[in-house]
């Protein structure tokens, strides 16, 4: 019931490698906007 109220799965078509190699730079991004 909790899993249902989530609604349809999505599957994330970004490959996981491009998210390693995006990761180091995005949390530059967060941290100098302080989020």
């Amino acid at each position: 019931e909790e899993l249902q109220s989530w609604g349809t799965f999505k599957e994330d078509k970004l490959p996981i490698l491009k998210i390693a190699e995006l990761s180091r730079e995005a949390q530059k991004i967060i941290d100098r906007v302080g989020w």
